[in-house]
């Protein structure tokens, strides 16, 4: 069970032709213990350059992150890699892995045990959208935690949206377990503009952060001249950030960031073989 950063980008991304696997797994592995240690998170996280020239990145139950070549050829600055590790640390930090692989499990001991095949289906189809539900909203949390790890490792956030604009015309909302690449820049704006104003300079030095401004300036406009929709977004926003000081007390209360439901987990396999 993994969580992916990104899916593929069109042929239009301006990559490097190729990588240095050493140097750019020397590279991942000092931005990753940074990103854990400045932010007195558990260091056993084992940081892995993968071949496959897909733009991706995942983090799995064995607290492994991998980054994979694809999305190394794209990437510009030391933000915007902080900014894939620092999301994967975030689904690790907040336990999505080990919720999503339980919550799979469970569905398909239940859906296994169902004897008529019209219910064992429909069971099928409800359970596949709970689990997008989910993976969608594990998406956003990662989001807005990788962004706090960034801050609080000195990198600049700005970086995330750099390279979230790069992927964003390649998200499908309907199908994908990914939100939408502009709902995605939209939360992660949103959040730092109401959170760290004082981060977002506006001068993000590369061709994708330049054309995510000149997106969400329309946005802001127009939210702007809507006192509506200006109130759903403070409203939203102040929602956000007391869930956000009740994760970080969470976090940092547990001996272990990462302590999981992974015997749980085995006797449920157990229980479904």
């Amino acid at each position: 069970m993994f969580f992916a950063f990104s899916i593929n980008v069109s042929a239009q991304t301006v990559a490097k032709d190729t990588v240095n696997t050493e140097q750019e797994l020397a590279r991942v592995t000092s931005i990753g213990q940074k990103l854990l240690s400045s932010n007195n998170l558990p260091t056993k996280v084992t940081f892995i350059v993968s071949p496959e020239e897909d733009v991706n990145a995942y983090a799995n139950i064995d607290n492994e992150v991998h980054v994979y070549i694809g999305l190394l050829k794209i990437v510009e600055t030391d933000d915007e890699l902080a900014s894939v590790i620092a999301h994967e640390i975030g689904h690790l930090a907040n336990r999505h892995i080990q919720k999503q692989s339980l919550l799979g499990v469970l569905a398909n001991t239940v859906i296994a045990n169902i004897k008529k095949p019209f219910v064992s289906k429909v069971a099928s189809g409800v359970g596949s959208l709970s689990m997008l539900k989910v993976s969608r909203s594990a998406e956003y949390e990662a989001d807005l935690t990788g962004a706090d790890l960034m801050i609080g490792a000195g990198y600049n956030p700005e970086g995330m949206l750099s390279l979230l604009n790069k992927i964003a015309q390649n998200y499908i909302d309907v199908i994908q377990t990914h939100p939408s690449g502009n709902k995605r820049l939209e939360n992660v704006y949103d959040y730092l503009s109401f959170n760290y104003p004082e981060k977002l300079q506006h001068n993000y030095n590369t061709d994708s952060y330049r054309k995510f401004k000149i997106y969400i300036d329309g946005v802001i406009k127009e939210r702007n001249s809507n006192p509506k929709k200006m109130a759903e977004y403070t409203k939203k926003q102040t929602k956000l950030k007391n869930e956000k000081l009740k994760r970080a007390k969470t976090i940092k209360n547990e001996s272990n960031a990462w302590a999981s439901v992974y015997n749980v987990l085995q006797s449920t396999v157990k229980l479904s073989n």
